[in-house]
């Protein structure tokens, strides 16, 4: 069965203007994907206490308390398909909470993204980003940011220094691979293995391209990048920590895919009825 590519409902509007549909219809999918523990083998993949396969609505209480209720936006999205005068969509669904905040001290941003209805709506990965302020004075040194990511996430499987002006001074790599700690390099061809990191939105438009990552990039993944002062290089002004499970990704992608389409073949079994010809 042949169905057109997922749309939110928003695009949908576009996509589908002039376009009449004898039967359309709201449904809730079934939670077929429930959330469950992180597999990385007792390794840390969590940012202040946020993790992959945790309820969207957990990790939004977490993130809330930490920054403060008006600090924090939670993103509702819900998807949308259309199947041979069929269309049907699922309610609005939390898919990305975002909160930010700023003081003396200086600033902090955090992006968590979560699944659909039918994978159980669950974190897939999130970002943090902290700035430590405009003068390097009492920031901490370069070293001392890396001895305390190490001292939460434990000894990195892979770092890696400056190469290019606009990079971080310093990136530090975790991998955990069928629920064990993972090598970054196993074959020596480079640390790019730790590097498919990516927060990409949990929206219609990635769905596709999450349910067909290829096999290599599997895996849970942490990155680190710590980012100098530009007039003292030894001092950590910035530091990001990105976390993405791959694995659940994936899944997630091809259960909520699947969810819509089998919704509106079932809607499209009901509603297609032979009709009589004119009288010609």
């Amino acid at each position: 069965m042949a169905i057109s590519k997922l749309t939110t409902a928003l695009s949908a509007m576009t996509l589908l203007a002039g376009i009449s549909f004898a039967s359309a219809q709201e449904y809730t999918p079934g939670e077929v994907m429930p959330p469950s523990e992180v597999e990385t083998g007792g390794g840390v993949a969590d940012i202040i206490g946020v993790r992959p396969g945790m309820k969207c609505s957990e990790a939004l209480e977490i993130v809330t308390k930490s920054f403060g209720e008006d600090n924090v936006k939670p993103d509702q999205t819900n998807f949308k398909i259309g199947y041979k005068g069929v269309s049907v969509w699922t309610p609005a669904f939390t898919n990305v909470i975002r909160a930010s905040r700023q003081d003396e001290a200086g600033s902090e941003e955090m992006t968590v993204n979560c699944t659909g209805l039918a994978s159980g709506n669950q974190v897939i990965s999130m970002e943090r980003t902290v700035n430590l302020g405009e003068s390097p004075l009492k920031a901490p040194t370069i070293e001392e940011a890396k001895k305390s990511l190490i001292g939460k996430y434990g000894p990195a499987a892979g770092q890696s220094g400056k190469t290019a002006s606009f990079m971080p001074e310093a990136s530090l790599y975790w991998a955990y691979r069928n629920g064990a700690k993972a090598a970054c390099d196993p074959d020596g061809t480079g640390i790019r293995k730790c590097y498919v990191l990516t927060s990409a939105e949990y929206a219609a438009h990635s769905l596709d391209s999450f349910m067909n990552a290829p096999r290599e990039e599997m895996g849970v993944f942490v990155r680190a990048e710590i980012h100098a002062y530009r007039n003292d290089p030894s001092k950590a002004n910035r530091f990001t920590v990105n976390i993405v499970d791959m694995p659940r990704r994936k899944m997630a992608a091809k259960v909520d895919i699947d969810s819509l389409k089998a919704e509106a073949g079932r809607v499209h079994a009901e509603s297609n009825k032979s009709g009589a010809m004119p009288k010609l």
